[in-house]
């Protein structure tokens, strides 16, 4: 995918076009009516192609995260990852570790409660 056919998918993941044909990536949602509201998102990446999604879903108060190999030297990561790190694309850069022992697991996990005791918190007003 590029990076505009991901901005893209993100838009209709967020409507929930991919629930209702009559919806497509222009139609106008509500924020209380959107199926997944951006500050619920969490994009993952770890390429180029991924910095405008990364950017978006930030930018909206979702969670950016840019992986790299851990086999790459520290020198080919920096080269790569060091715009995103500079202009605070991503909220986090970590291995592309996805076991329970890593980083990003853990990250995730914390996130993703943080998610569901502010809908808890919504739903007790």
């Amino acid at each position: 995918m590029d990076e505009t056919t991901k901005t893209r998918s993100l838009f209709e993941i967020s409507k929930g076009a991919f629930q209702d044909e009559s919806i497509s990536v222009n139609t106008r949602v509500p924020k209380e009516k959107l199926w997944a509201p951006f500050e619920n998102i969490v994009y993952i990446g770890d390429g180029d192609t991924d910095v405008p999604a990364l950017s978006l879903v930030r930018s909206q108060g979702g969670l950016g995260i840019a992986v790299f190999n851990p086999a790459h030297s520290k020198a080919t990561v920096d080269r790569r990852l060091n715009s995103m790190r500079l202009n605070k694309r991503a909220d986090l850069i970590t291995p592309a570790d996805f076991s329970e022992s890593g980083e990003l697991f853990t990250y995730l996990t914390f996130r993703c409660k943080q998610i569901a005791y502010r809908y808890q918190a919504e739903l007790s007003r």
